[in-house]
């Protein structure tokens, strides 16, 4: 049996891309794992890349679903995963030949009370090298090592149908079961983004991120954990419902349109209000308009603040 069981789901992978994320796994210096595949109903040859290295090499077992969404890939990698430990690379990153190898041989007393998370490194939209550490990156499924017993036993799955924030609320319920959150100071994965994993911001998709943010956050204040780490998540999550929220006015979108946006967004959950970061002094004023369902004014405050931003 496999001490480790690395899970990869793949949709559409541009097959560079695809070929140089699988051989950064299979070249690991620790060999005692198996590499899951999980072909999400992929149109394009992903499918018959993964086929071809299940066929050169033992450890890599591919599993081909209908294109359900990366939740349930990842569950289905789960389903079968035979190592003691799981870890989750995504479609287009990579990850350096010690990757594993850090967390075997970390000088920590590894065992079932803790989750093990190593650093990220990305770039962001100018090409300027990002690394995250290990607690910088908590929202994030990957660069963790997680128990499959803590996993099996408590029915813990990615939520399907989920369109944003999965990890978070993953790696939420995960935390209720252990002790402690330990960062291994390696930087063994790599983030990568691509066009083709990229979308056009536009109302619809913004206000289903939003909500699909609202519902994380809700879930996160109903788990009951307080714990440090869970209350950076709602900093982290909380901010990036509040980036969704200004990115209405980047985009074209007529007043009475967006009056309705902010409406529908506040009107889904009692607690959306809590949720509104308050960088600006600005943001207080809106918050306290919406509350009082004086949309409009509430749109003009943040539309002003806007402008005055992109003016800098």
């Amino acid at each position: 049996m496999a001490k480790l069981s690395v899970v990869r789901p793949t949709y559409n992978t541009p097959l560079p891309i695809l070929r140089e994320a699988i051989e950064s796994i299979l070249c690991q210096t620790f060999s005692d794992f198996e590499l899951i595949l999980v072909n999400d109903g992929s149109r394009d040859s992903s499918g018959a890349i993964c086929d071809e290295y299940d066929d050169r090499d033992e450890r890599v077992v591919v599993i081909h679903q209908e294109n359900s969404g990366v939740s349930v890939a990842r569950n289905h990698g789960m389903e079968v995963a035979k190592g003691k430990y799981i870890s989750f690379v995504d479609s287009d990153d990579w990850v350096e030949v010690d990757y594993l190898m850090s967390f075997i041989c970390a000088k920590i007393s590894i065992d079932s009370t803790q989750l093990i998370g190593l650093a990220i490194m990305h770039s962001d939209i100018h090409g300027k090298t990002i690394i995250e550490d290990g607690f910088s990156s908590l929202v994030y499924c990957v660069a963790k090592f997680y128990s499959k017993n803590i996993i099996q036993s408590n029915c813990l799955i990615f939520p399907p149908g989920q369109k944003i924030g999965e990890d978070t609320i993953f790696i939420a319920s995960y935390l209720n079961y252990v002790k402690k959150y330990t960062v291994i100071p390696n930087i063994g994965y790599h983030y990568e983004t691509n066009d083709h994993g990229t979308c056009m911001i536009t109302s619809s998709n913004v206000y289903v991120s939003s909500v699909e943010l609202i519902k994380n956050l809700n879930f996160l204040d109903s788990s009951g954990n307080t714990s440090l780490a869970v209350n950076y998540m709602k900093f982290r999550v909380g901010m990036s419902f509040f980036d969704f929220i200004n990115k209405l006015y980047s985009i074209s979108m007529p007043q009475k349109e967006r009056v309705q946006f902010l409406k529908a967004v506040c009107n889904s959950s009692k607690k959306t209000l809590d949720y509104f970061p308050q960088r600006y002094f600005t943001d207080k004023y809106a918050k306290t308009l919406f509350s009082l369902s004086l949309y409009s004014l509430g749109d003009f405050i943040l539309l002003l603040m806007s402008r005055i931003r992109m003016a800098r």
